[in-house]
């Protein structure tokens, strides 16, 4: 699999499980929640050390934004209403 398309899909590390959990309803602790992006964050990170700067954009950034964004709204509406 090419750069671009695992790129692409990274993303589902995230949303897969977070979509489970509160579409389940499954209780899970409050630190546990919060350590939810931490694959995510080391896929990106690994992902981005493979790229090479001139291939670099702000497509990746904007997606790592958008994951870590949703994230705190999701914890915030989960565990302090």
């Amino acid at each position: 699999m090419d750069l671009e398309r695992v790129k692409r899909f990274s993303s589902f590390i995230y949303w897969i499980p977070a979509v489970i959990i509160i579409m389940g309803k499954i209780p899970i602790p409050e630190m546990a929640f919060i350590a939810l992006p931490l694959p995510y964050y080391a896929v990106f990170y690994f992902l981005y050390t493979k790229t090479e700067k001139s291939q670099r954009n702000r497509i990746e950034f904007a997606r790592l934004i958008l994951v870590t964004i949703s994230h705190f709204v999701l914890y915030y509406m989960m565990f302090h209403r």
